[in-house]
């Protein structure tokens, strides 16, 4: 997960749905209501503008291509999501604008929406989850939109894993993680004065802070976040043996079209 601000805010969350809860005429946003499924799966998603998303891929395929990329991974990582059964699927969404709200209504419609805080990155995560929770959600995860490949069975598994655990993290390879979850507050492992995010020592440093505070913490199987071109050239190593779908097909066009 990275961190893209910089100060820490206590605004309590406010979600929203694009199609069935009534407009808010100042915002043009929708409230949404709240649900009783046991599992929520949060996205955070960030509007695709070029110099705005994936800024250490795009030092290697270009602004634009980055842009397009992003937006191919996070369509894939939203079908996903909306697979994994008796779950629902949340967008927290960065910026904070009408412009980004409307983006993510159009293309993803159907999909509750939420702006994310201010903040931490850490401070941001923990809200999103709270809120999942506070909204009657018994298990909650949540996860970037830059692992479009990942299997719904590692998705399942991180549910399953707060049956008996306080907490979940997923593993990547780079010493961070790429899905965290919990089944309760957990402040201590998104404490943003005690994590480096963006660091290879993320994912010692909650495991060594969930350690101390004796928070019961399960690990996920490890998966790929997609950073740059070393690990475009993975993730098209790893789709190429995979059948032809709706999820796999557009992300096998993108990279054929920005990453040749």
């Amino acid at each position: 997960m990275k961190n893209n601000s910089h100060h820490a805010t206590n605004v309590p969350r406010i979600l929203y749905d694009p199609d069935t809860a009534p407009r808010n005429a100042g915002s043009g946003r929708r409230i949404m209501a709240k649900t009783a499924t046991q599992n929520l799966l949060i996205v955070y998603v960030r509007m695709p503008e070029p110099g705005q998303v994936k800024t250490r891929l795009a030092a290697d395929v270009g602004d634009e291509a980055a842009c397009e990329l992003y937006r191919a991974f996070t369509d894939a990582a939203i079908a996903r999501g909306r697979a994994v059964p008796d779950t629902t699927l949340r967008l927290d969404y960065a910026p904070d604008t009408a412009a980004a709200c409307a983006y993510f209504a159009g293309r993803y419609p159907g999909a509750p929406l939420a702006p994310q805080l201010d903040g931490g990155l850490g401070a941001r995560m923990h809200a999103s989850i709270c809120s999942g929770l506070s909204a009657g959600h018994t298990r909650v995860c949540l996860m970037g939109s830059d692992i479009p490949d990942m299997p719904l069975r590692n998705l399942h598994a991180a549910f399953q894993y707060l049956g008996a655990h306080q907490a979940v993290i997923m593993p990547t390879a780079d010493g961070g993680y790429c899905l965290v979850g919990a089944r309760m507050p957990t402040p201590e492992i998104f404490d943003d004065t005690r994590i480096p995010w963006s660091t290879p020592q993320v994912l010692q440093a909650t495991v060594d802070i969930a350690a101390r505070s004796r928070i019961p913490l399960a690990m996920a199987p490890q998966w790929h976040d997609v950073d740059n071109a070393a690990d475009l050239a993975a993730l098209r190593l790893r789709i190429r043996k995979l059948p032809n779908s709706d999820i796999i097909t557009p992300l096998r066009r993108a990279l054929a079209q920005w990453a040749p």
